[in-house]
């Protein structure tokens, strides 16, 4: 099977691929890399040093035409580039007939200029019907949603939601830690700078509602070496509105998605930005204008090329309270990966499951027909985890029960 992994010279390709190629290599027997930047793919290329691996530049957004052809010349298409991308993509393996299996899903109005949303700019269902009838049409398919944020983070949902007859509260959480020492930043600084300011959106007593995420904090305690960390919430989480979709007869009432990174990540972000040294707005220094936030960029230790290479754990935590046969239940389930192949936490918490999907597909067990979410019945948690452990990762769930 013939693999064109999109986003090639990226951060979560670079997971899949090493992946893809260590466990169960014999599904592809050929993995094409591509970008724009020819550069960066010969480089990631000659550093992996295989020969199923090739590469190809292509102008996602810019060359819709050359990507229908490259898409052609495979079986399969993945795609790990950023998430303006992402209907692009969609559009094109539609155009090309090749199964796509994705990281991320059409969620949002920015991933589709134009599409029918809601007030809180998640795309409405008939747009999704339209999709899967056109895909249906083509004889091909889509199965997208696959990495942390959906993936993980959707597979847990459904198999714990799915024992409740009502549920009260759903909050998902992530963290981190290294081996080594932290750099601050291990991933872009200016996105994890961005994401840090972002207006959150949250279920909260049955409503949908927009709020501030630098105005609360939480601490939650994940499975050692991680241990205790503040979190805030994570801005435009398609998991909420998704999940109150899936299970309107479960009546939600609650519930968050919230992010720590490792611990003390959040209140050294909290002090930077109580100090001014996170914003963008240009100072006047001595006749030059200055961003405080690029003087704290290039401080000391902050963030470097050396930040992508750290061994990382990485973990993701539900906690899920409701009605089971009349009683009270609560549920606790850590998902925990650990280190491997020199990644990062977020490749190893994104880019892993990724590979899972590829790997589902190559061998039966994702639908083939049809525009398809990991939040689909049709796609089975029980798989995707069996195959989660076999690369590390541990799975614990508790339960504890009361009279109601």
């Amino acid at each position: 099977m013939k693999l064109l992994l999109l986003g090639g010279s990226g951060m979560q390709a670079e997971s899949i691929v090493l992946d893809l190629l260590e466990i169960d290599s014999e599904n592809f027997s050929e993995i094409t890399l591509a970008a724009r930047n020819a550069a960066k793919l010969k480089a990631r290329a000659e550093k992996i040093n295989n020969p199923k691996i090739k590469w190809e530049t292509i102008d996602i957004q810019n060359d819709f035409e050359g990507l229908v052809d490259l898409i052609r010349k495979h079986d399969v298409v993945c795609n790990a580039a950023n998430t303006p991308t992402i209907y692009t993509v969609v559009q094109a393996a539609l155009e090309a007939r090749v199964m796509l299996v994705g990281l991320e899903a059409v969620a949002q109005e920015v991933f589709a200029p134009g599409a029918p949303c809601d007030e809180f700019g998640f795309i409405e269902k008939p747009f999704y019907d339209e999709l899967n009838e056109k895909f249906i049409k083509a004889n091909t398919g889509a199965c997208v949603g696959w990495g942390y944020i959906p993936g993980i983070t959707t597979f847990l949902g459904r198999m714990i939601a799915d024992k409740y007859d009502t549920i009260d509260t759903m909050i998902w959480s992530f963290a981190s830690v290294s081996k080594g020492d932290k750099l601050l930043f291990s991933e872009t600084p200016k996105e994890m700078i961005w994401l840090h300011h972002q207006e959150g959106i949250k279920l909260l007593d049955g409503k949908m509602v927009k709020f501030d995420p630098k105005k609360e904090r939480h601490t939650t305690v994940f499975p050692e070496p991680i241990g205790k960390v503040t979190l805030q919430h994570m801005s435009f989480m398609s998991t909420i509105p998704v999940f109150n979709k899936k299970y309107p007869d479960k009546k939600i009432k609650n519930m968050d998605v919230r992010l720590g990174y490792w611990p003390g990540y959040i209140e050294m972000m909290d002090f930077m930005d109580s100090i001014g040294m996170l914003s963008d707005a240009p100072k006047n220094i001595n006749g030059v204008d200055i961003a405080p936030v690029d003087v704290f960029l290039a401080g000391p230790g902050v963030s470097s090329a050396e930040g992508l290479t750290m061994q990382d754990y990485g973990a993701v935590k539900l906690d899920v309270s409701g009605i089971i046969n009349g009683r009270k239940v609560s549920y606790s389930a850590d998902v925990m990966g650990y280190p491997q192949r020199n990644l990062g936490a977020m490749q190893i918490i994104t880019g892993i499951p990724m590979a899972v999907g590829l790997q589902m597909y190559a061998t039966g067990k994702l639908p083939k027909v049809g525009y398809n979410t990991t939040i689909d019945d049709c796609v089975s948690p029980e798989t995707f985890f069996e195959l989660l452990s076999k690369r590390g990762f541990t799975v614990k769930i508790t339960c504890s029960e009361d009279l109601y």
